[in-house]
């Protein structure tokens, strides 16, 4: 069975929640496939996936691109000092996310193509935020119709 986005998702929830925290501490990283209610904990991963791309057919293979915005929050706009942890986060999650990645799923390749600093609004509340473009490719065996 091939990887769907839900796969894909709760695979990413994983991986993130087992990222090293920058400078040791402990610290349960909290990550949601979908906008939660409420964010009181930080830093938070809050995964939304944006949209398909490049679907390709070969045979009996199609090949689709899936790009998801993982979005580090660290505190709203006005918390001083938000800024100089996001900036010890990003490193982090760059190293622990590497290259290219397996997703531990079978068909699934992704990489994180980019991070932006704006800032990301959840229920009317702005935070100040590290995200990441993760563009994933699955390899998805199928029966054509005829």
């Amino acid at each position: 069975m091939t990887a769907q986005i839900q796969d894909i998702m709760d695979a990413l929830v994983t991986m993130q929640q087992a990222i090293a925290i920058p400078g040791g501490g402990l610290h349960d990283l909290q990550a949601f496939d979908e906008p939660p209610a409420s964010v009181a904990a930080f830093p938070v991963f809050v995964n939304i996936e944006t949209g398909i791309q490049n679907v390709q057919l070969s045979g009996s293979h199609r090949h689709i691109e899936h790009l998801i915005d993982m979005h580090l929050l660290f505190a709203p706009t006005d918390q001083k000092y938000s800024v100089r942890e996001r900036r010890l986060w990003v490193q982090a999650v760059l190293d622990a996310f590497g290259g290219k990645i397996r997703l531990g799923l079978s068909g699934a390749v992704g990489r994180i193509e980019s991070v932006t600093y704006d800032p990301f609004a959840l229920n009317d509340v702005e935070y100040i935020a590290a995200t990441f473009s993760l563009r994933v490719l699955v390899d998805d065996a199928f029966a054509a119709a005829s």
